[in-house]
């Protein structure tokens, strides 16, 4: 989260563009459980 309260996700360029669709939808998928204010580690949350 930046300093405005948004949420910024930055997408490698090289990666295909299938790719960079899974990751938006891995990342927004953080966003939408809160994992950025979970107290989990961060093994457990790439687990869920």
């Amino acid at each position: 989260m930046d300093e405005t309260g948004f949420f910024n996700i930055y997408i490698n360029a090289r990666l295909s563009v299938e790719e960079q669709r899974r990751t938006i939808a891995h990342e927004l998928t953080h966003i939408a459980r809160g994992d950025f204010f979970s107290y989990r580690s961060l093994e457990e949350v790439e687990n869920m």
